[in-house]
């Protein structure tokens, strides 16, 4: 809940990005899914009465939800690549750096 209340953070001006929200949501749904298939499996609905098949659905959801992830936080990571430096002040650059020395014309 408290995550939540961040993310969306009532009257406050500055909000967790976009890509956050899409993270949390996305997890949510998928790992809510785990619980269905834990559910089904303990009371033997369906082809879930085979142990084995819960058990291959849970590598499988691991998997897509870890890949998931993954890719959601890579594209963020090239979204920003391409922006300068980020307003949070541990982004910023400690060193500058004295570029290149004109040379006066002779």
């Amino acid at each position: 809940m408290a995550i939540v209340i961040y993310l969306f953070a009532p009257g406050a001006s500055n909000h967790a990005p976009d890509f956050a929200c899409g993270i949390y949501f996305s997890l949510f749904a998928f790992f809510n899914r785990f619980a269905i298939v834990q559910y089904l499996q303990s009371k033997r609905v369906g082809r879930f009465a085979n142990y084995l098949v819960g058990e291959r659905l849970y590598i499988t959801l691991s998997f897509v939800a870890k890949s998931l992830l993954a890719g959601q936080i890579f594209a963020a990571t090239l979204a920003s690549a391409g922006q300068k430096w980020s307003r949070c002040r541990w982004c910023q650059p400690r060193w500058k750096f004295p570029g290149p020395k004109s040379v006066p014309a002779a």
